[in-house]
């Protein structure tokens, strides 16, 4: 089992800079305990600024197969102002080479801040190879 916690402060101020997040605290809870094939994870966050405050909890799960893959998937529930709901998640996919290395595997849909003060859609994804020398 493990656990984190963070607390993240900003103190700049609106015209330092366009960056949603001026003058803003963030608190983070992570939660993942780890069994045998899987490991289950949740995450919760709290933002907090004048012109946004958002609430994010995301659980997650990744199953393992005798060391040689791994599959993980997460939903993500975030309310911003209090009135509006966005979706996102993130699915995952390892392959454990052997000697070769590890292919990896990711999506994800998430929310960044635009310039609008808003928060804007945008999906990722990206396959990596790593070696161990």
């Amino acid at each position: 089992m493990n656990s984190n916690a963070t607390y993240t402060k900003f103190y700049n101020q609106g015209n330092d800079s366009g960056f949603i997040y001026y003058n803003a605290a963030t608190f983070t809870f992570n939660q993942s305990v780890n069994l045998k094939s899987f490991i289950l994870q949740g995450i919760a966050t709290v933002t907090d600024q004048s012109l946004l405050h958002q609430t994010t909890l995301e659980p997650g799960v990744t199953y393992i197969l005798r060391n040689k893959f791994s599959v993980s998937g997460s939903a993500k529930w975030s309310r911003v102002n209090r009135t509006e709901t966005l979706w996102g998640g993130s699915a995952g996919l390892n392959l454990y080479l052997g000697k070769v290395g590890i292919l990896q595997m990711k999506y994800d849909k998430i929310f960044l801040p635009g310039y609008n003060r808003n928060l804007l859609p945008v999906d990722m994804g990206r396959v990596t190879f790593s070696r161990e020398f």
